[in-house]
């Protein structure tokens, strides 16, 4: 799992250069891609750490939180909430590039590129056997479909800036909560991280609402 881990991080890695290399907006701006990677960087690490802490609480593990080895051997126990990582980029990229323009956009960088890990934790229910495989290739391919819009929608700047973020945040609660509902028959109040998954739900909506949902520019 580490393994794959590494290679979908890759994959939004090439993600994340190709789609801030060609952005005029970055370019304009004068953004340099050194800039935009050492970001990204510094936002993996604390997103990780979200999503690690995410999956104790979602768990009701709290003996991990007493058991720094525990907490740190991935290898040994495996477990990675990554809607605490969409949260962390989300907030990260909106503090690090706030006194700039176009900070919808960047965040529909930042967030489009990020979205590989959804599939790769579709994935790890598919190989873990969290939950029936059928369900969980069924989770794989809507993600790729959802993943394929969002890129035709972003390269053609054919939807304002901050759609294709908060779709991705919208995506990445209804995943979550999908999967809690799947694998303990209960959403609403089970562990404080589905409170926060709908809490996040619910903004994504209500800024999709603020864009006026009239995703074509010109309506």
């Amino acid at each position: 799992m580490v393994l794959l881990l590494i290679l979908f991080l890759f994959i939004c890695s090439f993600i994340l250069f190709v789609a801030s290399r060609h952005d005029f907006v970055l370019l304009r701006q004068n953004i340099s891609i050194r800039l935009i990677f050492d970001r990204a960087f510094i936002l993996v690490l604390f997103s990780l750490l979200m999503s690690r802490i995410l999956y104790f609480i979602d768990m009701k593990m709290f003996d991990a939180f007493l058991n720094p080895l525990r907490f740190l051997h991935i290898l040994l126990y495996w477990g990675l909430n990554f809607l605490g990582l969409f949260m962390v980029v989300a907030l990260g990229v909106v503090f690090f590039f706030r006194k700039r323009k176009n900070t919808l956009r960047i965040l529909d960088i930042y967030l489009l590129s990020f979205f590989p890990l959804l599939v790769f934790d579709a994935t790890t229910h598919l190989l873990l056997g969290g939950i029936d495989w059928r369900i969980a290739v069924g989770e794989i391919l809507v993600l790729l479909v959802v993943f394929i819009i969002l890129i035709r929608m972003h390269t053609r700047f054919a939807i304002r800036d901050g759609v294709v973020a908060f779709g991705v945040l919208v995506s990445s609660a209804v995943f979550y909560l999908s999967n809690s509902l799947i694998q303990k028959g209960s959403v609403v109040l089970y562990s404080p991280v589905q409170i926060i998954a709908l809490v996040v739900l619910a903004i994504s909506i209500y800024c999709l609402a603020l864009i006026k949902l009239d995703f074509f520019k010109g309506k």
